[in-house]
């Protein structure tokens, strides 16, 4: 969100400098200036504000990392910055590549026996909650 945010102030500053140095552009790039302009302060800010508020309370960060997520909104390069910094601090051996989700049978090596449509089951819903081994693959009811 903060890329898009970004992107649009940052297309927003440029077109506005370029009428400012040329007073003769205005009448080609106003168009571009109102529909950037309601997309970025109407539309797009207020969502990236709300997104920030949610993600500084789930992160638990200080209002200082707040502040900074706000104001890159107003201050045109600055979303760019914080977030690679932001991403740097959440993630400091680097964004992992892909998340493993339930029924994901991408780590689980497929033989020839065993269907290419088998579903990946915890050991746990099998026997109750016994055994808290990992994932095994069921092919008793791989259909349904």
């Amino acid at each position: 969100m903060s890329f898009v945010t970004g992107t649009t102030l940052l297309s927003l500053f440029v077109t506005l400098a370029l009428h400012q140095w040329d007073l003769s552009l205005w009448k080609s790039i106003k168009p571009l200036v109102v529909i950037d302009g309601v997309g970025h302060g109407v539309v797009l800010y207020p969502i990236y504000m709300i997104m920030s508020f949610q993600f500084v309370l789930k992160a638990r960060l200080n209002l200082g990392y707040l502040v900074a997520m706000l104001l890159a909104g107003f201050v045109p390069g600055l979303a760019f910055a914080v977030e690679w910094y932001l991403a740097r601090k959440i993630y400091p051996q680097g964004i992992p590549r892909r998340a493993r989700v339930r029924g994901d049978t991408a780590g689980v090596e497929v033989g020839r026996n065993i269907p290419r449509v088998a579903r990946v089951v915890c050991c746990t819903a099998r026997d109750g909650g016994k055994n808290k081994g990992p994932p095994t693959i069921d092919q008793s009811n791989q259909f349904a």
